[in-house]
């Protein structure tokens, strides 16, 4: 960060958009030792003269303003963005929560910090957009497949695994395929791949200005088969929130590296608000459940807050794990129930073919497999690759979604 005794004239700019007084003196006191601090009312007239004027390395708009109209929030988050298309804007609130930090990310937000936080951690926070503000995220076209399951012992880490392995046996060149596991140490992908990750999200996260495909190769983990492997943490430390936040930023960067991206998020590694956002921002995103109550009920809880919180949905498909026909309830009944209608994959559980697959290393799904567990994987990928022929036909034919407006930064 700049010394305090530096020139005035080569300090940081930032630009609080707020009326609340007490906010205001706060950050201005954090920041003014080492930035330059301006601040206006959103609803000021003036702030698009204020805020050219200005020209800041950073914005911090303050979503619980009490003269913002709530109608407005969004929308003059969606004008800053575009009058400074590559600048930052943080935005703060004490609600963090799925309803405030999709829609101001959507609207073009690139980070937020709760109000509640430390001066530390603003600081640190303020520093990093900051000195990152050079470098743009510009989305690739590959696709991000996330899949998870809301309890533990559903089957999802496998499911993900043998749908990334799909590609790798098919005779179709479908480029290079990433996995990323969210897990806590030690990486499960890692270890039923054989292989042994010395670089990490996080690595990649503090790297995500000079990421490209050289660091790729010789940083990230490849197995036998060819599937490159990122695990979360190589080491039982956890990141700071800032770390965290940047992680869909991360995902961004990779789609311009790898075809398919096959995302195996974890609800105790990362918050609520990035887990719904890998969840939300991915081309398509699969609920994984079994047949026991308690997964079947968690599942239909997020997705009625989910559907009740996001204004553009996602594709979602949900994959009826460890399937076994002879108990109940069946799968038509778990659909409904979740409330996907129609629109599911059966996945038999094939114990004997996983288990000893899993337990030797050896590849979920390959050329040989003729299990019922495979045979319903590639019909579930060959399904989910039949929707992206489709989407891409409607997505010449109109603007793209929201997700793919999104100009964020690292």
């Amino acid at each position: 960060m700049t010394e305090p005794q530096a020139d005035i004239a080569t300090r940081s700019h930032v630009l609080v958009i707020s009326s609340d007084d007490e906010f205001v003196d706060r950050a201005s006191g954090l920041l003014h030792a080492s930035m330059r601090v301006a601040h206006v009312s959103a609803s000021d007239n003036r702030l698009q003269a204020v805020a050219q004027s200005a020209d800041p390395d950073l914005f911090i708009v303050d979503v619980d303003d009490v003269d913002w109209q709530v109608s407005g929030r969004m929308t003059t988050i969606e004008q800053i963005r575009a009058w400074f298309p590559d600048t930052p804007i943080a935005f703060t609130s004490f609600d963090i929560s799925t309803s405030t930090l999709i829609p101001a990310m959507r609207a073009g937000a690139n980070d937020v910090f709760d109000k509640s936080a430390s001066d530390d951690e603003i600081l640190a926070a303020a520093d990093q957009w900051i000195s990152r503000r050079a470098t743009r995220v510009v989305a690739g076209d590959g696709r991000v497949i996330t899949a998870m399951g809301l309890r533990a012992g559903v089957g999802s880490t496998t499911l993900v695994l043998a749908l990334a392995q799909t590609l790798l046996e098919s005779d179709r060149d479908f480029g290079p395929v990433l996995y990323l596991d969210f897990s806590t140490p030690p990486c499960e992908a890692a270890d039923l791949l054989d292989v042994k990750p010395n670089y990490s999200v996080l690595d990649a996260v503090h790297d995500l200005g000079r990421l490209d495909h050289s660091v790729v190769e010789s940083a990230f983990a490849r197995s036998d088969q060819g599937l490159y492997v990122l695990p979360f943490l190589l080491e039982e430390d956890m990141p700071d929130l800032h770390e965290v936040n940047q992680i869909p930023n991360l995902v961004l960067v990779l789609k311009s590296m790898f075809k398919y991206i096959f995302v195996d998020p974890s609800q105790d590694s990362l918050s609520r608000a990035v887990f719904d956002r890998l969840f939300c921002d991915s081309d398509v995103s699969i609920l994984c459940t079994d047949q026991s109550v308690t997964s079947i009920h968690a599942c239909s809880s997020f997705l009625q807050n989910m559907r009740q919180s996001v204004a553009t949905q996602p594709q979602i498909y949900l994959a009826i794990n460890r399937y076994d026909s002879r108990i109940a309830p069946n799968a038509d009944s778990i659909a409904r129930t979740i409330g996907v209608g129609q629109d599911y994959q059966v996945i038999p559980w094939d114990r004997q073919h996983v288990e000893s697959h899993r337990n030797a290393g050896r590849p979920l799904i390959d050329t040989n497999v003729r299990s019922a567990f495979a045979q319903s994987v590639r019909g579930f990928m060959a399904k989910i690759d039949d929707g992206f022929a489709g989407v891409q036909t409607k997505t010449n034919q109109r603007h793209p979604t929201w997700r793919r407006l999104l100009h964020l930064l690292p």
